[in-house]
């Protein structure tokens, strides 16, 4: 079986040192959708603690699905419009449109439409893109030499 043409994870997080997720999902209305989500001095996964707090809301989408898909699906359930006025956050917050992209190897192109760049900078939502290998550093090479 071949991979697939996107595996993709899109949320947006909501980050902060000083709120708690009660505090945040208070202030946007919502709760988190994610069990990603944690709060600041929670422990980590193989030790420690988190530094911060991340409100996290997940696309719902298939992780096979374009990331226009993601972004809508996002778009329309998250308040953007509201949060032109970040009065209700606190100062310390911190809002990104965060896309995990799975790779069998580190050369993915991954095109994301300009009218969406335009509408989360219009609300100074970052966008943060990772790359996560999904096999060991003998398949890659082999991967990007075929």
């Amino acid at each position: 079986m071949s991979e697939p043409e996107n595996d993709l994870l899109v949320s947006i997080d909501v980050v902060s040192v000083s709120a708690t997720i009660g505090q945040l999902s208070l202030a946007l209305g919502m709760k988190p959708t994610c069990d990603i989500s944690h709060e600041r001095g929670g422990a980590r996964g193989g030790g420690g603690v988190w530094s911060m707090t991340i409100w996290r809301l997940d696309s719902g989408c298939p992780r096979s699905a374009p990331v226009a898909e993601h972004i809508d699906a996002l778009l329309k359930i998250f308040p953007i419009e509201e949060l032109r006025d970040r009065s209700r956050l606190p100062q310390d917050v911190r809002i990104d449109l965060n896309i995990g992209v799975m790779a069998p190897f580190f050369c993915h192109t991954l095109a994301i439409p300009s009218d969406y760049l335009k509408r989360l900078g219009e609300v100074a939502i970052a966008l943060t893109v990772a790359v996560y290998a999904t096999c060991t550093d003998e398949e890659g090479t082999k991967n990007a030499q075929t």
